[in-house]
């Protein structure tokens, strides 16, 4: 049974797929602006325009890209909502973007306004959700082929971290890197003191 079996190319474990390799590629560079307009968002900015990447300086961002007939994405909204409860105080904004799949049924939940809109209230989603109506946002802007995609952006707009699936792990570890964003503006914790070892002082 084992000789039968084709051995796997060598480097098959360290090599993600294409499509999270492109994702990876937005870490360090600024974010694509959303331009979506501001009747396609639930919540508008301040001044009751359109919310953009512009519009978020000075804030670290979560920005998750959902579609409303995901499983995972069902799954992901309380803790996101969660996430944008517990640290909105401290400077966090959270932002959803609803990028629909390719079934081109115009009355698909996924292509209809307002089904997106009632399915972020439904959620109960209190962030601004934008419509990325034909994905042209998600797909060529931002890499994304994977539901939800999420992305962390600095004060300045540039993504600081991207990840792609959710589960418990992704979960905590978001919470990890929203937390050290808001402290220190980088999704890495400070690298222990170099000089200490475990006879200092003798």
């Amino acid at each position: 049974y084992m000789a039968s079996r084709p051995s796997a190319p060598a480097d098959t474990p360290e090599k993600p797929p294409a499509a999270a390799q492109d994702l990876q590629k937005m870490v360090g560079q600024p974010a694509p602006e959303f331009n979506i307009p501001a009747a396609l968002w639930t919540v508008q900015s301040s001044n009751r325009n359109a919310v953009t990447v512009a519009s978020l300086n000075g804030h670290v961002t979560i920005v998750e890209f959902w579609r409303a007939t995901c499983p995972h994405c069902k799954d992901a909204a309380p803790f996101m909502e969660g996430l944008y409860k517990k640290y909105q105080k401290q400077g966090l904004q959270v932002v959803g973007i609803q990028s629909p799949s390719d079934n081109p049924d115009p009355h698909f939940a996924e292509n209809d306004w307002g089904q997106v809109r009632a399915t972020a209230n439904q959620w109960g989603i209190t962030y601004p959700i934008g419509f990325d109506a034909h994905a042209t946002l998600f797909t060529p802007q931002y890499h994304g082929t994977l539901y939800p995609t999420v992305l962390v952006l600095d004060k300045n707009g540039v993504v600081q971290y991207a990840e792609t699936g959710y589960d418990d792990t992704k979960a905590k570890k978001l919470d990890q890197v929203a937390q050290q964003m808001l402290k220190t503006g980088t999704p890495e914790p400070p690298a222990a003191p170099a000089g200490h070892s475990k006879d200092d002082g003798h």
